[in-house]
């Protein structure tokens, strides 16, 4: 396989763009409370070592009244506008709250119809890729520096990440252009990992459902780290096209 490398100027603005966004910060009161009094752990979600998950909950303060929000089969869901509605990292072990996360998955279940929620950790979570996803887009896609207490430091959104690349390659090889690709493209990520020493992997593509219209997908790899502002940045970004995949 073949790795196509970025060219310098490109690099050069991508580390300026892709930069660290400031991530959800988890109320300290929540932290004193049993995590499963406020929220619930989605299924398949837990890290490699078994000690954390993603869950969904309330961040309220009060206990959550479970019974309220059971599904036939077992699972719960709560409606993801109901106010303190979020999405956490939770230390299986402790019982506890660490981190927020975005995102809106509404309930334990991994999928609901055409949403689903997707995770990679690395192997001693040290990093989370964490996406919310539907049948035509992803939502919401970032990747999260943890401490080992699982307290997110930094956290990167890789939605601009994957549409930068994609709308290039359209504009590239279709001549899109780029108002055109926002205003009609939808992209999705999928198939995510990450490593202890945050080099992340991932597939993006870009359709018009329905039409006819150029569509393209992309296999991304790239290392995050924090820059001088403690926020996560993308270097040594590589990107291979299934033609080029196929070389």
């Amino acid at each position: 396989m073949k790795l196509r490398m970025m060219g310098r100027l490109a690099a050069v603005w991508l580390a300026a763009q892709c930069h660290g966004e400031d991530f959800p910060i988890l109320p300290k009161d929540l932290t004193q409370l049993p995590a499963s009094e406020f929220c619930k752990v989605v299924e398949g979600t837990t890290s490699k070592d078994g000690r954390f998950a993603i869950a969904v909950g309330l961040t309220t303060g009060k206990p959550v009244a479970w019974s309220d929000f059971k599904e036939e089969g077992g699972s719960y869901s709560l409606d993801p506008e109901a106010p303190g509605f979020a999405n956490f990292v939770v230390d299986l072990k402790k019982d506890r709250a660490t981190a927020l996360v975005r995102g809106k998955h509404p309930g334990t279940r991994a999928t609901y119809n055409h949403e689903r929620c997707t995770v990679a950790w690395s192997e001693k979570a040290k990093h989370l890729v964490a996406m919310q996803s539907w049948k035509w887009h992803t939502a919401y896609a970032g990747v999260y520096a943890l401490s080992a207490e699982g307290a997110v430091t930094a956290s990167l959104d890789l939605l601009p990440v994957a549409q930068d690349q994609l709308r290039r390659i359209l504009e590239r090889d279709h001549g899109l252009k780029a108002d055109a690709f926002k205003a009609k493209y939808a992209v999705a990520l999928s198939d995510p990992a990450v490593t202890e020493e945050g080099r992340v992997t991932l597939t993006a593509w870009a359709e018009v459902p329905k039409t006819d219209d150029p569509s393209v997908s992309i296999s991304l790899r790239f290392t995050v780290r924090p820059n001088a502002d403690g926020k996560l940045s993308v270097s040594d970004l590589k990107v291979e096209t299934p033609a080029e995949e196929a070389r």
